[in-house]
């Protein structure tokens, strides 16, 4: 079938955009599925036969779309959208033929379903709106079995083309569930009734609209309350129409209303609100919503506090659409008495194998986080169950990472595991906000030239192998100049980068006035008594690099803030033990130089002595 579908698409070919010929082959195709199978929701008019139809070409779209306007489809709406995307398309009636005629030749009586989900997956897999169109395995799977589902209703605000209803209905069986779905963009909607429907389901109503402006199922102004929510969020849309929800009719932001620029945990929160007292709901989420701060913070907290949230799986980038890490929320109104007060965590965003744009999780990694999590179970560097009391004295930061450690960093010398434990417990410490002041570096206006320049910033480029190159830092003009003083840089600070994957730490030594840093890095002042390049040999070495990698937050971009370096532990050595570590991070440091240096002269004797060999020294001139 594959081979045949994909000459499908290779007879559009250079009339169409993908999108546009995956609607045209999903409509068609469920026209021929429906003159085999008339269970499929789709019944031509008598005397009718889609053969007959292609005999000739001559205004075949024409008499297409009379057929389609003449059948008797379950959705008037349906209709309406197959009529429009035949009218639309720009496809030559001479290639509409050829695809019917193609199409003829597969058995869409016994094989619908494998003929729809071969052609979304292919237009998934070529489109630029792959996220619209296919749910990865992992996500299917893995959103719908943690929550059990059984028997009642399942609901999906933003339902795509209806993948996670269909897998809800493969787990519990089509007599158990009625699936409900609401889609914001029409094409998709058409997808997903297609889909459904090649599927064989009619245990389903998905409706057409914007969930949050406008709900589809409700009973007056309370929205319908559903067994289970299973839902793949939009990530970072902005609020189109976000007034209405100021004045929600709904009740559904009784924990917080986002703010307009991102509307994640107003999605998270109709599915919430769309919950039965005995719900249970998974809903797949961009990892920022698990430590974002703001609005989004209070709306965590609240979540946090009210005992709703039963685990949170992080997940690596798993989305063709995006190449940013996600999790999956599980919320539970009905906890177990054993859950409550608890949050499991479960690290999976180590999982699986890179494929091109993606990350592919095997089967066997999927079934081992489902069985993890449905079992409740602890295993190291895996999955925790943490008491809220700990995610408080964490500011309900829901970051993965906090709560399960990763002990290996990624050195020079290779990949090292730390004991932290060991080193907590054995060594004396002191909390780094004890030794030094801590001050977020400053948001750069735009590089002017040196005339009108009134500052120099330093930004990640000017450190560079763990030292500050002054020659090329960016000339800035700045007018307000009562706030420089905290930005601007002394002897002796410490700069740390707050933002990139690279961390790079330098202390500032003999430096000019004027010279600010930028918001790329951490200004680090320390006290009188400590030395700054011991704390740079701290910082540098694998535990100070596993404490930095273990409060960054992020994901594509990780990033650091001056408050996440305050709890971290330092080694609490006297005055005298310092300056012996210093001495020695400065006197192996110049050592490494002048030893680079002899070896870049060698290097340059030995090549002018190879030339002179080679008898080219005489026509070589250096300009």
């Amino acid at each position: 079938m594959e081979k045949n579908i994909y000459n499908l698409f290779n007879t559009t070919r250079g009339e169409l955009p993908i999108n546009e010929s995956v609607d045209l082959i999903s409509v068609l195709g469920y026209i021929s599925a429906g003159e085999q199978n008339t269970q499929l929701g789709i019944k031509l008019p008598e005397n009718t036969s889609i053969v007959e139809l292609t005999k000739n070409s001559e205004n075949l779209k024409e008499r297409l779309i009379e057929i389609i306007s003449r059948s008797e489809i379950y959705n008037n709406l349906l209709k309406e959208c197959m009529i429009k995307t035949i009218e639309k398309s720009n496809i030559s009636n001479r290639n509409l033929q050829a695809i019917i005629a193609n199409i003829q030749h597969i058995d869409l009586k016994n094989n619908s379903a494998k003929f729809i989900d071969t052609i979304l997956e292919f237009g998934s897999e070529y489109s630029k709106l792959e996220g619209e169109l296919k749910e990865p395995a992992c996500i299917k799977q893995i959103a719908t079995k943690v929550i059990q589902i059984e028997k009642g209703e399942v609901y999906d605000g933003t339902c795509g083309v209806g993948q996670l209803l269909i897998e809800s209905n493969k787990i519990a069986g089509e007599e158990n569930v009625k699936l409900y779905g609401q889609e914001l963009n029409l094409r998709i909607w058409m997808l997903a009734q297609i889909n459904l429907r090649m599927h064989g389901y009619r245990n389903f109503d998905i409706e057409y609209g914007d969930t949050l402006i406008e709900p589809k199922f409700k009973n007056g102004l309370q929205l319908k309350k559903f067994d289970y929510v299973t839902m793949n969020i939009p990530f970072g849309v902005k609020g189109i129409g976000y007034e209405l929800l100021q004045e929600d009719l709904y009740n559904r932001f009784r924990y917080g209303l986002p703010t307009k620029a991102n509307l994640d945990y107003s999605h998270m929160q109709q599915g919430i609100a769309s919950l039965k007292d005995t719900g249970k709901a998974a809903i797949v989420v961009p990892t920022g919503v698990l430590f974002r701060e703001a609005m989004d913070g209070r709306i965590r907290k609240n979540l946090i506090k009210d005992d709703i949230i039963e685990g949170i799986i992080s997940l690596p980038p798993v989305f063709m659409s995006t190449g940013i890490n996600v999790a999956i929320l599980v919320f539970n109104k009905n906890k177990a008495e054993n859950m409550k007060g608890k949050i499991l965590f479960v690290k999976a965003e180590e999982l699986g194998k890179k494929e091109r744009r993606t990350t592919v999780l095997s089967q066997e990694e999927i079934d081992r986080i489902v069985n993890v999590y449905i079992e409740k179970k602890e295993e190291e560097n895996f999955s925790r169950l943490v008491d809220i009391k700990e995610i408080e004295d964490n500011d309900y930061n829901l970051n993965v990472g906090r709560y399960i450690k990763d002990y290996k960093v990624v050195t020079s010398e290779g990949v090292i595991n730390i004991d932290i434990e060991k080193f907590e417990s054995k060594n004396t410490t002191i909390l780094f906000k004890d030794l030094a002041k801590f001050e977020r570096g400053m948001n750069l206006p735009k590089a002017t030239d040196e005339s009108t320049a009134t500052h120099k910033a330093i930004t990640l480029s000017d450190v560079q192998d763990g030292e500050l190159i002054l020659d090329n830092l960016t000339p800035v003009e700045l007018k307000d100049i009562k706030r420089i003083e905290k930005y601007t840089v002394n002897k002796g600070d410490i700069l740390l980068s707050g933002r990139g994957n690279a961390i790079k730490v330098a202390v500032v030594e003999d430096i000019p006035d004027n010279i600010i840093v930028s918001n790329n890095f951490i200004k680090i002042t320390p006290n009188y008594n400590v030395n700054p390049y011991f704390i740079k040999a701290y910082l540098e070495s694998p535990v100070g690099q596993y404490y930095i990698e273990s409060n960054q937050t992020g994901t594509t971009i990780k990033v650091l803030s001056a408050s996440d370096l305050y709890e971290i532990p330092v080694p609490m050595i006297s005055v005298e033990e310092q300056n012996k570590v210093a001495e020695k991070t400065i006197s192996s440091r110049n050592e490494y130089k002048e030893s680079l240096k002899r070896l870049q002269q060698k290097l340059k004797e030995d090549t002018l002595n190879i030339y002179n060999d080679l008898q080219i020294a005489e026509v070589i001139n250096k300009i």
